[in-house]
């Protein structure tokens, strides 16, 4: 206390010195927790994007890509092993294979077939979000009080 009465301070000088420097901290915690929630929010967004795309698009041309690794050793056991009327049957049915693996891949049957699982891929993410908005809103302080 007297070397704040040298230096020409009381006790209350010292107190709005002190409750600045906490209200600065205050502010600085705020503005962190916004920086890590915002960043979040960025992070959720382009795991979301990578989520919807590869189930909407890499997914079943990956599969049609299983598809066609599938004919081509079929047709590779045709030509090693068999001669005449026996390749021709084995090349025919090979292609048989393909085509219907082919066709159940592709993107318009694989929409079709699968659009449940598609409006599963949009909404599991948007879920997760409303849920964690939720649940943070509920641990975060209450501003009003302190």
């Amino acid at each position: 206390m007297a070397f704040l009465q040298q230096n020409g301070m009381d006790r209350a000088d010292t107190e709005q010195v002190f409750s600045n420097r906490n209200h600065i901290v205050r502010q600085g915690q705020t503005t962190m927790s916004t920086n890590l929630r915002s960043g979040f929010n960025r992070l959720f967004v382009v795991l979301t994007f990578v989520w919807a795309v590869y189930w909407l698009l890499a997914y079943p041309i990956q599969r049609q890509r299983q598809v066609d690794k599938v004919f081509k050793g079929e047709f590779r056991n045709c030509v090693d092993e068999r001669t005449g009327q026996e390749f021709r049957s084995c090349i025919d049915n090979a292609e048989l294979k393909a085509s219907r693996g082919m066709e159940l891949w592709s993107l318009k049957a694989y929409y079709s077939r699968e659009a449940w699982f598609l409006g599963f891929v949009v909404a599991v993410p948007l879920l997760a979000y409303v849920v964690g908005l939720w649940v943070g809103r509920k641990f975060r302080a209450n501003p009003g009080r302190q």
